[in-house]
């Protein structure tokens, strides 16, 4: 029986990845984007990247259209989880349901957040001295 590890492998070699730092250049840019948070609700209110919205695996590819109807061609959307696994099986899966312009974050949140990047929740921004992998 193969591992996680086995099986998202193939999906995170094909993926197209954007690093922490090019995803804050677009965020300062105010650039056409959509982040994607694609951990549990419980997780997603912990803490997550600025703006991102909330929406588990498994229901991205078929009610994005109608979560966010103003997607376009040009927007770029950004997607991530724990280690970059489910976000790089996300992607393909959103790209055969015809977006274009979806990119996955290298390394997801744990890499986010490595890099010294902040998280935002209710009680406002915090950072991790350092944040362990939980996938």
């Amino acid at each position: 029986m193969k591992t996680k590890q086995e099986i998202v492998q193939p999906f995170v070699q094909k993926a197209e990845h954007i690093n922490p730092f090019q995803l804050q250049d677009l965020i300062k840019e105010n650039s056409d984007i959509i982040i994607i948070d694609l951990r549990s609700d419980t997780e997603f209110n912990a803490g997550h990247i600025r703006g991102a919205i909330n929406m588990n695996r498994g229901y991205v590819e078929t009610s994005l259209a109608e979560r966010i109807p103003s997607i376009t061609d040009d927007t770029k959307i950004i997607l991530y989880c724990i280690g970059g696994g489910i976000s790089s099986m996300t992607q393909m899966a959103l790209k055969e349901y015809g977006y274009k312009n979806v990119l996955d974050i290298s390394g997801g949140l744990n890499n986010y957040v490595d890099k010294g990047f902040s998280l935002f929740n209710i009680l406002g921004e915090f950072k991790f001295e350092k944040f362990g992998s939980i996938e």
